[in-house]
């Protein structure tokens, strides 16, 4: 027999709470995937195995331990949304230091249900089911929001830190190589990948592989000036266009 997470009013492990993914009509709380032989995160609430707070300060907070902890949530950060969480020292009505801090996991294209339902069903899959993992959308949506959001946390000299997989950070520096510091403290950075690996082998269990420091204007840079293809290959997509395009002329 399978276990159905609705005996559990579809609880998430991490935080607690009913799963974000159960909302809709048909719910789907499924928050990693295997994919090449890897467990690949695609909810960033798995992250919340670990105390993420306590991560952060450990590995990312590099001005005088806070005196006054406070946690604020969901901050609002001008057209660029919002951050996740804010860890603070605040005196009163003053904030002393802080840093932002958000999670993030991969898009998913197609469908991994009948998988989630085998699964459910303590059944085995006919044949697998069609999905793949959107990389793309790392850096279409986040990173380019991450180099805004690092850009304003160096005007106000701290720091932005982004908390996710190993693969979702070896995802954007191969795309785009950037320079990078294992001194987290250093004044020019601005932005701190704070990487986890998935380690075990049933049961998994999320540690710390390491913090990496960068800055805005140097992820900006890299992408920027990411290699662009060559012009025999934009010249052919070219003409494959224009093959399947009716003529205006």
């Amino acid at each position: 027999m399978g276990f159905d997470p609705a005996s559990e009013g579809y609880q998430c492990p991490f935080t607690k709470k009913r799963c974000v993914k159960a909302a809709s009509a048909t719910p789907l709380p499924v928050c990693s995937v295997f994919r090449g032989g890897r467990q690949v995160i695609i909810c960033p609430k798995r992250l919340l195995e670990r105390d993420v707070i306590d991560d952060v300060i450990d590995s990312c907070w590099t001005a005088a331990a806070p005196v006054h902890k406070a946690i604020a949530s969901e901050v609002q950060l001008g057209d660029f949304g919002n951050v996740d969480f804010v860890v603070a020292d605040v005196d009163g009505s003053n904030v002393e230091n802080f840093i932002s801090v958000e999670a993030q996991a991969v898009d998913v294209t197609g469908s991994y249900r009948p998988a989630y339902d085998a699964l459910v069903a303590g059944a085995m899959l006919t044949r697998a089911p069609t999905f793949n993992l959107n990389w793309d959308n790392v850096y279409k949506r986040y990173v380019t929001q991450l180099i805004r959001k690092g850009f304003y946390h160096h005007h106000w000299d701290t720091k932005m830190v982004a908390l996710m997989q190993d693969d979702v950070y070896k995802y954007i520096y191969n795309k785009f190589p950037f320079l990078t510091t294992t001194d987290v403290g250093d004044q020019s950075v601005n932005i701190v990948f704070l990487i986890y690996k998935i380690v075990g082998s049933g049961p998994y269990h999320l540690v710390v592989d390491r913090a990496v420091g960068t800055s805005h204007a140097n992820l900006s840079q890299a992408a920027l000036y990411a290699k662009a293809p060559d012009r025999s290959v934009f010249e052919a997509k070219i003409l494959s266009a224009l093959a399947r395009t009716p003529s205006s002329t």
